[in-house]
This record gives C-alpha cells, structure tokens and sequence, in this order.
C-alpha cells in the first residue's frame, strides 16, 4: 500500500510541475515589427527646379538625390500619390522617389 500511495504522490507531483512549465512557457507573442504608415495625397506644387514640392497637406518634401529630383520634375499638380516613410509613390506614373521633410 505504501507503494502505491508514493506512486499517487509522485504523479500527482509531476502533474503539479508540468502544469507549472506550461505556465511558464505559454507568454503572449510578441507584436510584429512596425511598417511605415502609408498616407494618401496628391501633388501640389513642384519648385521649378525640382528641389521640392508641397502635398496637398502642404507639407513640403525634398527629394533626397538628383535623381529623384529629375523624376519628380516630370510629375504634374494633382496627381495621386502615396507616402510610406521616406518614399513617395506616384500612383498615375508608377514612378517614386526618396524623400525627406
């Protein structure tokens, strides 16, 4: 009898430990990293020179090399674009470029 009741003991020790462990192991997951927020606007004005250009928030954006400036003097006011981080997507072209504020 004696046996058994150590038996009884020692499972239900056990039953008590890996209900324990799985506590321990079963934590919330972690969030995904972040993506840039995408916002939507359309051209407002370029500078002649390329050298910036305001949204239709009127927020004025620089294009980060001369490169970019010489795709964003071809766009035209009003055109749709999206702004994802640092780059500015025209939507009517399929073109877009690099930006900082």
């Amino acid at each position: 009898m004696k046996t058994i009741a150590q038996f009884v003991g020692l499972l239900t020790m056990l039953s008590l430990w890996s209900s324990h462990s799985l506590a321990q192991v079963t934590e919330p997951p972690s969030p995904a990293p972040e993506k840039p927020q995408c916002e939507s606007y359309w051209l407002g004005a370029v500078a002649a020179d390329a050298s910036y250009a305001f949204l239709s928030d009127y927020t004025r954006v620089t294009p980060v090399t001369q490169r970019d400036r010489d795709t964003l003097v071809l766009w035209q006011r009003g055109q749709r674009l999206v702004r994802c981080g640092t780059r500015l997507s025209n939507k009517t072209t399929g073109q877009s470029i690099a930006i900082s504020e």
